[in-house]
């Protein structure tokens, strides 16, 4: 008995399975990320080339729009940073502070800018700040565009974010943004750090972030992507304490005038005469 020839609605379907095996396969790799793991035997000079990640529909193109913020209305929302629409941008609509810790340099040309989450609560009622308290998804920072080639890698708790690290460059500013961090529960998320792993000119807060003076503005995400406070740091240091009032003139001690002399005793009367 002779074995039967596939069927050309068989081939058909085998040819089709392969060429989208083939179309998943590409459009992997050009939306593979481009930051590798350091360790300290990595030649720098060896990394790849940056590219650019563009966000999907559930970032870029959501239904919601802001009614918080002028700049973040619907038809703005695209073009200030993070350049995407969220439900709320409000600073105060975080219960998280990114605090930056001291410059470490692990490696001769490696510089760690790393930044602390600290829990703030909440200043007024927010969905978005109740959301936020207990899921952090991801972070972005307004970054300088030429800065694409001198971020080589980041870190969450000392462990590596590569295949969820992206440097955006469509939009007015760099942004940077570090994804899939899945960190769940206030407990979790308190005091964890979240470092970017830097080479020069782009490593320090002045050469790093789009601002150039010395701040840097960030945006921190839930895991749904539609809530993404903005705000400025480092806190602005209070002001000096104004120095004390000086005290009030003393007034003049008036002494009273000194008190008269007593009298000069008199001299005791002569001894009586011896009788004749």
């Amino acid at each position: 008995m002779g074995t039967s020839r596939p069927s050309k609605a068989t081939w058909s379907l085998l040819l089709m399975t392969l060429a989208l095996a083939t179309l998943h396969k590409t459009g992997q790799a050009q939306e593979a990320p481009v930051l590798d793991q350091y360790d300290e035997t990595l030649d720098l000079q060896a990394q790849p080339e940056a590219e650019e990640y563009y966000f999907g529909p559930e970032d870029s193109a959501s239904s919601s729009s802001s009614t918080y913020n002028d700049d973040y209305s619907s038809a703005g929302a695209l073009l200030v940073f993070p350049f995407c629409r969220c439900v709320d941008y409000r600073c105060n609509s975080s219960p998280w502070k990114l605090i930056p810790q001291p410059l470490q340099t692990p490696a001769p040309g490696v510089s760690v800018m790393c930044f602390k989450f600290m829990f703030v609560g909440c200043a007024f009622t927010s969905d978005c700040c109740t959301k936020l308290s207990n899921d952090v998804g991801k972070v972005e920072f307004a970054v300088d565009k030429v800065c694409q080639k001198n971020i080589f890698n980041t870190t969450l708790n000392g462990y590596t974010k590569k295949g969820s690290t992206y440097f955006d460059m469509d939009y007015a500013q760099g942004k940077l943004t570090v994804t899939k961090l899945q960190m769940i529960g206030k407990s979790n998320i308190q005091n964890s750090e979240l470092c970017l792993w830097l080479k020069s000119p782009c490593d320090t807060v002045d050469g790093l972030f789009a601002d150039h003076d010395g701040t840097f503005k960030s945006a921190i995400f839930n895991s749904k992507h539609d809530c993404c406070p903005v705000c400025m740091g480092p806190d602005k240091p209070p002001p000096p304490p104004m120095p004390p009032s000086p005290p009030p003139p003393l007034a003049p001690i008036i002494y009273p005038p000194p008190s008269p002399s007593p009298p000069s005793p008199r001299p005791p009367p002569p001894p009586p005469s011896p009788p004749p």
